[in-house]
């Protein structure tokens, strides 16, 4: 059977993709982009977050710990992140819920049961499940493995993708997904790289394959400040998807503040910590801007 590495399965999703869904986040990714929310998703690696706020210090971690992971020095949790084996005896010991594990093999079989627990909300709702991450191209097997069972129950499969993969790789999923919810960060190649740690040609190119098979196809933006909110870049994102032929939808994400959080709780710095959520006034004049060219645009 067919296994992966899961970050976690979010029930009663409204964001992510049509109606109400499941979403299945898969751990890893190849970017690194510098504004990620969902930094427990990066590596393939268990991911231990730890909330300060809850933790009562009461040790029981320490004792289920058998990694020399927690420490209770001064009256104060001291956590040796590179010790940690990701076996989740910590966070079953925790009376407070102060730490949570991202990270757990299971088979795509057990993925599927999961997801589709909620399946009369899905038929009640035109929802479905979701593949996100992470990168779901970053365990193909696994994804697509997913994605066809859940496509054999006839409940809608969405791929929440960056569109970074091989294109042998890509276009195995393109007659499986019923829909893409593909990121389009940044056209221009060298501050994409800058951004992100990695080239945007193979993504370009995918989507362009994308459209070109005839999939379902709505584009995400993250609009980040000082990255790709400036005019030049919404009109170079919208030059290349008429120049490719592209006819779905835009949605303009504004960027995500509360990210700092879930870096603090990792042990990670935040590039982006003390910036702000967009004003609804900016962020209307961008999906405006689509809007004047002939682009389908909203707001997120």
């Amino acid at each position: 059977m067919t296994s992966g590495i899961i970050s976690e399965i979010r029930r009663f999703c409204t964001h992510d993709g049509d109606g109400i869904r499941t979403t299945v986040a898969l751990k890893g990714c190849p970017l690194r982009c510098r504004w990620c929310h969902n930094p427990e998703t990066l590596t393939s690696k268990p991911s231990l977050a730890f909330a300060a706020a809850k933790c009562v210090r009461c040790g029981r971690c320490v004792s289920a710990c058998g990694s020399g992971v927690h420490e209770i020095k001064n009256g104060e949790h001291v956590i040796h992140r590179a010790a940690c084996t990701g076996r989740g005896e910590c966070e079953r010991a925790c009376p407070s819920s102060a730490l949570k594990l991202y990270g757990e093999r299971i088979t795509a079989e057990e993925a599927v049961r999961r997801a589709l627990t909620d399946r009369p909300f899905f038929d009640n709702s035109g929802g479905g499940v979701t593949l996100s991450g992470g990168e779901p191209l970053f365990q193909p097997e696994f994804s697509l493995e997913i994605a066809r069972q859940v496509k054999a129950e006839g409940v809608s499969v969405m791929l929440d993708t960056s569109g970074y993969a091989r294109p042998e790789v890509f276009d195995r999923f393109l007659p499986v997904v019923d829909k893409l919810l593909f990121d389009l960060k940044i056209i221009d190649g060298e501050r994409h790289r800058d951004f992100t740690g990695a080239d945007n040609a193979p993504i370009l190119n995918n989507l362009a394959r994308a459209v070109e098979f005839g999939s379902e196809i709505e584009i995400r933006t993250p609009v980040i400040p000082g990255v790709n909110d400036a005019e030049t870049d919404f009109a170079a994102a919208a030059d290349f998807l008429k120049d490719i032929g592209f006819k779905g939808r835009v949605k303009l994400l504004p960027f995500n503040a509360l990210a700092s959080a879930k870096y603090a709780a990792l042990g990670l710095d935040y590039a982006f910590g003390g910036e702000e959520k967009q004003s609804c006034d900016k962020m209307r004049r961008y999906s405006d801007f689509y809007a004047s060219i002939g682009i389908d645009c909203v707001v997120g």
